[in-house]
Parts: C-alpha cells; structure tokens; sequence
C-alpha cells in the first residue's frame, strides 16, 4: 500500500465510514431491508433447556444377539468353545485355511503333475530308443 496516501482528508472515505456504521448499528440489523428475515428471527431462551434422553441407553454386551456363524460353530464344538470371541477366532482360521487350499490349488498344483493327454520327455525318449 502507498505510505503516504492521505485518508484524513477524503470525503468519500469519510461518507463511506459514516455509512458502514449506519448499516452497521444494532438498530439497522433489524430493520435491514436487504435481509428482512433477520428480524423475524424469534431468540430462543437459553436458560431451562432438556434433552430428552430417556430412550437413548446403552447396549449390554448380552443384548447383542450372536451371528448364525458363530452360534453354528459354537453348537459344533460340543461346548469346547465357550466365547464368541473364541468362535470367531475358529472361523477365522477356517477362512484362512480354506484360502490357501485354494491358492494352492490354483497356483501350486499346475506345476507339480503332468496332464494325462501330453507325454513327458522320458517317455518320449524311451519311445524313440524302442523303435
């Protein structure tokens, strides 16, 4: 900003100043006619509040009721397993032992053992050495 503009002596300045504070008085928010609703605002009273809170409470553990799943292995256990939290550890390990049966099968198994419908090399070499 220029240092040595001089804004004590402007008149515009000073008719916008006087404006701004005009607009800007508590009177003048109420009866703003730009945003007449301000005014129709109701104040609400802040003191004797309540929250009605009655129906909010807490959930017990107990009142959860327990996934199929769990209840199923925990039924098939023959009451070796006792806690839900025990039940989802077993089914966990399920599921990881079922997906690596399956990488397994997908990835591993396709090296280790030859097709029936193509030859291996030794028995086309034993072929060619009959003949």
């Amino acid at each position: 900003m220029d240092e040595q503009l001089n804004l004590q002596g402007n008149a515009e300045i000073d008719a916008a100043l006087k404006e701004f504070e005009a607009k800007s008085s508590p009177q003048a928010v109420t009866n703003n006619p730009i945003a007449p609703g301000i005014s129709s605002v109701p104040k609400m009273p802040t003191s004797g509040i309540s929250f009605d809170t009655d129906n909010y409470r807490s959930i017990n553990k107990e009142e959860v009721p327990l996934p199929k799943m769990v209840k199923l292995v925990m039924k098939l256990s023959g009451g070796a397993i006792k806690e839900q939290r025990q039940a989802e550890y077993v089914l966990l390990g399920f599921v990881a032992i079922i997906i690596s049966i399956s990488v397994y099968l997908f990835f591993g198994a396709n090296g280790s053992r030859q097709s029936s419908f193509s030859p291996s090399t030794e028995q086309m070499m034993k072929a060619g050495q009959n003949r």
